[in-house]
């Protein structure tokens, strides 16, 4: 690992660590009524907007995307597309299109699939089947293969070296002594 992407690390973690303090339970983008980080700067709501999305894709795909974050998915998809051109992960930020094309597609579903899973308490039910008769549709819809420029570490690399470079930026906001 290099030094950049070492000291971008230990920023995420400082950052992390305070975003965490001020909200315990983590991002809620699924829930409608969640704030959306709307009060953070820029920055700070496009690194958790990248993270989630990421997360989501590389570990269920667009669709589980969708499914956990169906209530903010196009201000996320709005950030993350110029986030990545910022951080220096291009390839990401011009797939972003072809998945808010699959997401418009499915967003009704998603939000029904969802609503009837909370109704009938499903995701109490082992293997979650809601979850996976909706990503089955989903996959239907669009196979994802476009979805594995998500699969690797370039944006992860991208955005801890852009930490590193905006090291003063990210001390201000947590408060520390540059």
């Amino acid at each position: 690992m290099d030094e950049a992407v070492e000291k971008g690390l230990t920023l995420w973690r400082a950052l992390m660590v305070q975003l965490d303090e001020r909200d315990p339970d983590g991002p809620r983008w699924g829930e409608a009524d969640y704030h959306a980080l709307a009060a953070e700067p820029f920055e700070i709501r496009m690194l958790c907007v990248m993270d989630s999305l990421e997360y989501n894709v590389s570990n269920g795909g667009w669709g589980q995307f969708l499914w956990n974050c169906v209530a903010h998915w196009r201000v996320m998809l709005d950030i993350a597309e110029k986030a990545y051109v910022l951080t220096g992960a291009p390839d990401h930020a011009a797939i972003i299109p072809e998945l808010r094309r699959c997401c418009d597609h499915c967003e009704a579903d998603a939000i029904a699939s969802r609503a009837r899973a909370a109704a009938e308490r499903n995701y109490l039910v082992e293997g979650y089947p809601m979850f996976g008769e909706f990503l089955d549709r989903a996959r239907a819809y669009d196979d994802g293969n476009w979805q594995t420029v998500f699969y690797g570490e370039q944006a992860w690399h991208a955005r801890l070296r852009w930490l590193a470079a905006n090291d003063g930026l990210m001390r201000r906001y947590l408060g520390q002594p540059n």
